[in-house]
């Protein structure tokens, strides 16, 4: 697999599966079934599969973070494939 940090910062609410952008290029930095890690902001790291891509700011994962995994500004690492 291969890791790529891609632009722009991510956030995600707590019990969430809505991950949004700013400054992101979802479209083209990333594809259904991709891994995305961040930090969330206690420190940990959280990995997500991207589900759909709905618009250059704004994906769904395939299974919500969890209860204390809230971020803000993020950033994330795509891993994937070739």
């Amino acid at each position: 697999a291969t890791n790529e940090t891609i632009t722009g910062n991510i956030s995600i609410a707590n019990s969430s599966t809505n991950l949004l952008g700013k400054g992101t290029n979802f479209n083209t930095d990333l594809k259904n079934g991709d891994s995305i890690t961040f930090t969330n902001d206690a420190g940990s790291s959280v990995t997500g599969i991207v589900r759909n891509i709905i618009s250059q700011t704004e994906i769904t994962l395939v299974d919500a973070v969890g209860g204390s995994d809230v971020t803000t500004a993020g950033v994330a690492t795509r891993q994937y494939s070739i």
